[in-house]
């Protein structure tokens, strides 16, 4: 799984398969806030996320999980530069 946070730029990560992915899984089966699990299990200092970034989470082969705004309005528009 991958995530990619666009703020100034943007930040590849690959999501932890035994700290980050159970947790962004269990979101997307069960309807729950990805955003916030995204923010509470990724390390900020080493990943270089703040709250108010953008992110899309994909598959290792580019399918396309989630996309949105980690904190804030969900309904804002999404940044240029996630191609949207």
């Amino acid at each position: 799984m991958k995530i990619k946070i666009y703020s100034r730029g943007e930040t590849d990560i690959d999501a932890d398969e035994m700290y980050q992915v159970p947790g962004i899984r269990e979101a997307l089966a069960n309807g729950g806030d990805v955003g916030s699990e995204i923010v509470d299990c990724t390390d900020s200092e080493r990943s270089d996320i703040s709250h108010d970034d953008y992110a899309i989470v994909t598959e290792d082969d580019g399918t396309e999980l989630w996309r949105g705004w980690l904190t804030g309005d969900p309904n804002a528009p999404a940044p240029a530069e996630a191609g949207l």
